[in-house]
């Protein structure tokens, strides 16, 4: 058995150098080129989806604050219609009356309110600039006939 094994070749397998043609260079350069392009791809996936998931868990911890605080204390501050009267319950004061619950709060009248048309004692009494048959719009419409604009300005 000896004598046979010295006659035949032998075959065996190792791992060598290999150097690459241009062709093998060209194409593992494309298959390069592409695998950078997935992980870049990929990694602005995981920053969208991470963003995302930041976005939601932020939001979703809004809310939780949120509702504690109204949960803690017991009230939120909500927009309410109401109903004014002024000078009541005696000059200088008005009456709130909430339309929601008809709870009334009574409150000293400002400085805009003593502005308001509706403070006047005289209801619809006309004043020397503005005659009472004239509406306000169209008083604001029509001008200052007396003085009437120049020619270069804009009428309104």
């Amino acid at each position: 058995m000896s004598s046979v094994e010295s006659i035949l070749p032998k075959v065996e397998k190792r791992y060598l150098r290999y150097d690459f043609t241009a062709v093998e260079l060209h194409e593992k350069s494309q298959e390069l080129a592409a695998k950078n392009l997935e992980i870049v791809n990929v990694e602005n996936e995981k920053k969208e989806a991470t963003g995302q998931f930041t976005s939601r868990i932020a939001s979703i911890k809004s809310s939780i604050g949120q509702l504690s605080d109204k949960v803690a204390n017991g009230y939120e501050i909500r927009e309410v219609t109401l109903d004014v009267q002024y000078h009541t319950p005696k000059q200088g004061y008005k009456t709130l009356i909430r339309k929601d619950t008809g709870k009334r709060i009574e409150e000293k009248m400002t400085d805009s309110d003593w502005n308001l048309w509706t403070q006047y004692d005289e209801a619809n009494k006309p004043t020397e600039s503005q005659p009472a048959d004239v509406p306000d719009i169209v008083r604001t419409q029509v001008g200052d006939q007396d003085n009437p604009p120049a020619a270069d300005e804009e009428p309104f």
